[in-house]
């Protein structure tokens, strides 16, 4: 839905080990999976203290706080960077016109560009 976060697993070689390491431990990554975007200029939150069961943000890990923050940025980051591309997958592929993707005739309107269009399938014969 371009929204939801299905899981997240990181792995970073030059973290403090027992501190900033912990990035790549199942106790941290796994506060992820189920976890959703939010609307406005904060998707999503890594913070210390406690994400206090928000569903736009996970617990920080503690003793590592640059390392946290820096999470934090690069998810916002990156996941506003792809909302484009994630808001065009939504749209076409999850609506009833998904099936211009799988079986066209030719005419696919305002849809063509999310599903990559209808070439692959122009020709086929019903």
């Amino acid at each position: 839905d371009g929204k939801s976060i299905y899981g997240a697993i990181f792995d970073h070689k030059s973290e403090t080990p027992g501190l900033g390491a912990k990035i790549a431990e199942e106790p941290f990554y796994s506060q992820f999976a189920g976890k959703k975007f939010a609307d406005g200029d904060v998707l999503f939150s890594v913070v210390k203290g406690g994400a206090n069961g928000s569903e736009n943000g996970v617990d920080a890990i503690s003793g590592a706080t640059i390392t946290s923050q820096a999470l934090g940025r690069t998810i916002n980051t990156w996941v506003k960077y792809y909302e484009p591309y994630f808001s065009a997958s939504s749209k076409c592929c999850h609506s009833q016109e998904a099936e211009c993707c799988g079986g066209c005739d030719g005419e696919c309107g305002e849809n063509a560009g999310c599903c990559g269009g209808c070439e692959a399938t122009e020709n086929v014969e019903e």
